[in-house]
């Protein structure tokens, strides 16, 4: 009986994806006869679960809309992953009222933020789990420290509102605050919500601007449908994520850098940066970045491990070794530099730079 209630519960937990399966699949990812499936689907349905099958070519098995579930099902693996992003989307949207990067900051901690909400879900989840995963899921709760670049929290409802608008294809007004301008009022026909930069992005087509452009969510002050639809459109560069790449990209100062370190080892000392990576001369590595501003390339030769030459362009580099000699003339070492162009960098460490861009 043991034997057959856990087969049971192992063909719900399948059938809560939402998929239709045939029965030949489901057979075999169970490992029983079609007959046996047969037996197990009647008996979850007599004890009140909304299993639906259809028979012949095309048909399969699927769990009605609406079905009561029995305590949440999910296997050792599963149970680990929820919790683990549970607890990076908690640690990922918090941050102390008044954002550090000077924007015009979105919701802070409350009950409605993204952070409060993922607190509250990863302590309920520990309610729903069987009992022989709780244990398990207290210690990882108890042990679990997530580390993860700050950023301004967002509203789940704000995430929830856009996403709905998109799903269903209908226009939204909104009101739209940028550093050190006045708000704005827009109304845009919403593609995507894109998660990128330790920030949250909408990419729109603007009808005012009669283009697109992308919004930092965590800078709208006022989200309202407006119930008319639209048609949506083919999203530029192929994905949002990619649009919002270079989008940035276009804002920023490229820089072409050569290191005396493998790919590998840039990648780790600048964890939270999109790099383009080749090998360069003598088992170097070329790097090209793009920062914000010219200062920030101090930061990049001082985090990356090795040493590193600015290869160009020529005023960056020029600017660079300028911000070298004033240093070194402050600390009495004005002879140091000239006509040099190597810049001996610090060990590796886990600072980043330049993540709070706002395109569009």
């Amino acid at each position: 009986m043991t034997e057959t209630t856990e087969r049971a519960l192992e063909l719900l937990a399948v059938l809560q994806t939402g998929r239709e399966l045939t029965g030949p699949e489901l057979a075999a990812r169970l490992g029983v006869s079609e007959r046996t499936l047969r037996r197990d689907g009647e008996r979850l349905r007599r004890l009140g679960y909304g299993i639906e099958s259809r028979r012949g070519p095309g048909g399969g098995y699927r769990l009605a809309a609406g079905t009561r579930m029995p305590p949440l099902l999910l296997d050792d693996d599963e149970a680990v992953a929820m919790q683990v992003g549970l607890a990076m989307v908690a640690a990922g949207s918090r941050r102390a009222v008044g954002s550090d990067d000077g924007s015009a900051g979105g919701a802070a901690d409350g009950p409605d933020s993204i952070a409060e909400a993922a607190e509250q879900a990863r302590a309920k989840l520990v309610q729903l789990l069987p009992p022989r995963l709780r244990p398990r899921a207290v210690a990882l709760h108890d042990a679990l420290e997530v580390g993860v670049p700050s950023a301004p929290d967002v509203g789940a409802d704000d995430l929830s509102v856009l996403a709905q608008a998109i799903h269903d294809h209908r226009a939204v007004r909104i009101e739209h605050a940028r550093e050190g301008e006045e708000r704005t009022r827009r109304e845009v026909e919403p593609h995507r919500l894109v998660h990128r930069y330790a920030r949250w992005y909408l990419l729109a087509w603007d009808r005012t601007r009669d283009d697109w452009r992308t919004f930092r969510v965590d800078g709208l002050r006022a989200i309202a449908p407006t119930g008319a639809c639209f048609a949506p459109r083919s999203v530029p560069d192929g994905a949002g994520g990619e649009h919002l790449r270079e989008g940035v990209r276009r804002r920023r100062q490229r820089v072409e850098l050569e290191v005396s370190a493998t790919a590998a080892e840039v990648a780790d000392a600048l964890p939270y940066e999109e790099l383009e990576l080749s090998p360069g001369k003598g088992g170097a590595t070329r790097v090209i970045a793009h920062v914000r501003d010219v200062a920030w390339v101090p930061h990049l030769l001082a985090v990356l491990p090795g040493t590193a030459q600015v290869l160009g362009p020529t005023e960056v580099r020029e600017a660079v070794l300028a911000q070298a000699r004033a240093v070194l003339a402050a600390h009495g070492e004005e002879s140091a530099l000239r006509g040099e162009g190597q810049e001996r960098c610090a060990a590796p460490s886990s600072s980043r730079f330049d993540d709070d861009q706002e395109p569009g």
